[in-house]
Order: structure tokens, then C-alpha cells, then sequence
């Protein structure tokens, strides 16, 4: 059996809270998540700072596309950029799936069109999500 390298389809966003919306928005969102993601083989994290959500999305390519365009369908999300996206020769830096909470000065540095895009925001998005408040 021929073996190649290891292939992970990666996509990281960054969206806002659609008006109207409130802090309770973000616990359907994770609970949906936390059950569907694993079942479709899609691992990461999902953080929210209580206004913006920022999200990586691990795995096949077919399944995190799939997921990626449901997301930008959800009307709970507005403003969606894509800070990095691309088949990377590279095992995934989660293997289970988790969303949390984070400071809201630490998704300040993805904003904008001189915020962090492309390997650089998935390296400081790893950072952020190091030390974020993880839920079980």
C-alpha cells in the first residue's frame, strides 16, 4: 500500500455577531458544532469573544467546504472573511473538535485589511486558542 504525506484541508474565518443577536447566541452554535463536526471527521476550534467568531475547521476537503458554506449561509454570522484556507502537507493541529471563549483583544489582530491572513493568522490563531477557555 503506496503511502504519501499527510494531507489536511484547512479553513479559518473570522465573522461577526449579526445585529440583534446576544451573548446566548453562541451555545446552540457550539452545541450543533461539538456533535456534528466530529461525526463528519472535522476537527478544530470555535471562539467567540462575545461579539466576533473565529473558527478553524479541520479535515477533508469535501467535508470542511461543505461546513464552511452552511457557515456562510447561517444568518447569526455577518462581515465573514476568510483568513486562511488551503490543502497543506501536514498532520491537523487538533485532532478532536472544542469551542471556547477568548478576549476580545485577541481576535482584534485578524480585523481590517492589514489584519493577519494566510499562515500567519493560522499560527497566531493556534496561540489564541492555546490558552483560551475551552469547553468539555
Amino acid at each position: 500500500m503506496p503511502t504519501g504525506p499527510l494531507l489536511t484541508y484547512r479553513y479559518l474565518y473570522l465573522s461577526r455577531l449579526a445585529e440583534g443577536l446576544d451573548f446566548a447566541t453562541f451555545q446552540p452554535i457550539a452545541v450543533r458544532a461539538r456533535a456534528r463536526n466530529p461525526a463528519i471527521g472535522i476537527s478544530g476550534v470555535l471562539l467567540f469573544d462575545g461579539e466576533r467568531f473565529c473558527q478553524l475547521l479541520e479535515g477533508g476537503a469535501v467535508e470542511v467546504r461543505a461546513l464552511a458554506q452552511l457557515i456562510q449561509a447561517d444568518r447569526r454570522h455577518v462581515e465573514l472573511t476568510v483568513l486562511h484556507e488551503a490543502m497543506e502537507p501536514a498532520a491537523r493541529l487538533r485532532e478532536d473538535w472544542k469551542s471556547g471563549y477568548c478576549e476580545s483583544e485577541d481576535l482584534d489582530r485578524f480585523e481590517g485589511p492589514n489584519g493577519l491572513r494566510g499562515p500567519t493568522a493560522l499560527s497566531a490563531f493556534a496561540q489564541i486558542a492555546a490558552r483560551a477557555d475551552l469547553l468539555q
